[in-house]
C-alpha cells in the first residue's frame, strides 16, 4: 500500500471540461486538497510526510495555506498512501471512491461544477465536517474490507 495512488490533480485537469471551461490545473486538485487538509487538521498524516514538510503543515494548520496549495507544493499533486498514517489510510481506502460524491453533494451549489469551487476555507469547513462524520461513522463500524464498508 506504501505506493498506492488514492487521486492525482492531473487525473482531473487532464479531463475535457477543463479545456471547455479553460479552467486553470489548480482546479482538479480542490477536492484533494480539502481532504489532505483535513488529515493534516487531525494528526493523521505519515511520519515521513510530518518530517518532510513540517513547516507547510503547520501553514496548514494555521490556515496560512490550503490544502490545495499544500497538495501541489509538498505532494506532487497526489494523495499517496506513504503520506497518510495507518488509520487515515484505512478510511481512505474505505471511503474515498465516495469521496468526490460527497464532495460534489456538499459544495455543487456553490459554484456551477465540481471543478470551480473555490479553494477557501469557508468551502473546506463545510467539507470537514462532512469528512467527519464520515469518520466517524468508519470508526463506529469497525474494521471491514472496503467493499463492505458501506453496506448497512
Amino acid at each position: 500500500m506504501p505506493n498506492d495512488k488514492y487521486d492525482d490533480a492531473d487525473w482531473h485537469y487532464s479531463d475535457a471540461v477543463f479545456s471547455e471551461k479553460s479552467l486553470p490545473p489548480e482546479n482538479g486538485g480542490t477536492h484533494i486538497g480539502f481532504f489532505v487538509a483535513w488529515v493534516l487538521m487531525n494528526g493523521m498524516e505519515s511520519d515521513s510526510l510530518r518530517a518532510e514538510s513540517a513547516e507547510e503543515i503547520a501553514k496548514v494548520k494555521s490556515r496560512q495555506i490550503t490544502g490545495r496549495q499544500f497538495l501541489f507544493e509538498s505532494c506532487d499533486e497526489k494523495l499517496m498512501a506513504c503520506d497518510l498514517n495507518e488509520d487515515a489510510n484505512a478510511f481512505a481506502v474505505a471511503y474515498y471512491d465516495r469521496y468526490l460524491g460527497d464532495f460534489d453533494t456538499a459544495l455543487g451549489s456553490r459554484a456551477p461544477g465540481t471543478y470551480e469551487v473555490e479553494d477557501s476555507w469557508e468551502n473546506y469547513d463545510a467539507m470537514a465536517a462532512v469528512i467527519g462524520d464520515r469518520y466517524t461513522e468508519f470508526r463506529a463500524r469497525g474494521p471491514r474490507a472496503w467493499w463492505q464498508f458501506w453496506k448497512r
